[in-house]
């Protein structure tokens, strides 16, 4: 009757009812799942890593795993060959069909074998300053199997002092079997803690203590005039706008004004017997210590006056003259 029925469809739908009846048929057998992305911990792929379900035959080796830090791409025309030897129930749906197999991996990152260099390097040069490590290869890291401890040794180093260069071989994470073993190069840099304004400031501002911060930044991209002291900071003012995180030149601060040009200032005159003052208005302005012309409100003179305080000048003249 099955029979009869079969003949049937075939003689109705065809070379169609063939490919449909054979679909069928491989659907019902397709248990296995192909796993697009793989992570595998050991040095080897198994049968079971790439296909679910793979029955009997998972532990089966398949390929060798990549390196830490690598991939291995399986593309579907090696799969397909590795399933039907294996009689894993599986086929690609396209040629798009691969797996990608990474190896897992302690990472030490660039950061932490700068600091490790760092260190040496301070150790060899005799030097307490801290420095900033620059790589040559600027994808620096390294990557150790998951069985290793992430850590990292310098085996040797060479030292270029005139051109601050090094060369060192590095051992991860010492000099057991399997550890890795990598070559580096690069320039090192001497750091300085610099103090900077946290926020802006303009002339006529006086900069305190809370108004400073430190940065980091290397000796040789610093301006020769910029100041590292901070009591050289703290008390003055800035004659021009100061912005915030730049380091401050010598040539940008003064001390604050005290007298301001066109302002009423008092004149003092003072001898060991006496002290006489006077009104005036100023034709400079001033900080303290600087000498400024002021002109004596009543007499119209104009005198030399040294800014001693506030809207306070000291006459220069030795001669009562100019108080007249």
């Amino acid at each position: 009757m099955m029979k009869r029925s079969l003949t049937r469809v075939l003689n109705i739908f065809g070379g169609a009812a063939l490919v449909l009846l054979a679909a069928g048929a491989l659907g019902a057998a397709a248990a296995a799942t192909l796993r697009s992305e793989v992570l595998v911990d050991s040095d080897t792929v198994r049968l079971g890593d790439v296909f679910q379900d793979a029955g009997g035959e998972a532990d089966k080796v398949i390929a060798t795993a990549p390196a830490p830090g690598r991939k291995l791409v399986l593309e579907a025309t090696w799969l397909y060959r590795v399933a039907r030897a294996y009689r894993v129930a599986w086929r690609p749906a396209s040629r798009l069909d691969r797996t990608v197999v990474k190896r897992a991996s302690n990472i030490i990152p660039a950061s932490r074998i700068a600091a490790i260099l760092s260190s040496e390097l301070r150790r060899r040069l005799g030097e307490n300053e801290k420095l900033d490590i620059e790589f040559d290869n600027r994808a620096m890291r390294i990557y150790l199997p998951a069985s290793l401890p992430a850590s990292v040794k310098v085996r040797t180093m060479d030292i270029d002092r005139q051109d601050n260069r090094f060369a060192a071989i590095l051992v991860a994470p010492d000099n057991r079997p399997g550890a890795v073993r990598m070559s580096v190069s690069g320039q090192y840099h001497r750091l300085v803690e610099v103090p900077v304004v946290t926020h802006r400031m303009r002339p006529g501002d006086r900069i305190s203590k809370g108004d400073l911060d430190w940065i980091t930044v290397r000796a040789g991209k610093l301006d020769r005039n910029a100041l590292l002291n901070p009591t050289k900071i703290v008390g003055m003012s800035p004659r021009r706008v100061l912005v915030p995180d730049k380091p401050i030149r010598a040539g940008d601060i003064r001390l604050p004004i005290l007298v301001e040009k066109g302002s009423v200032v008092t004149l003092m005159f003072r001898t060991a017997r006496m002290t006489l003052s006077a009104r005036g208005k100023a034709i400079q302005s001033g900080s303290k210590g600087d000498t400024i012309r002021v002109r004596n409100t009543d007499s119209k003179k104009v005198v030399d006056a040294v800014v001693t305080a506030s809207g306070e000048v000291s006459v220069v003249s030795t001669t009562r003259t100019a108080m007249n």
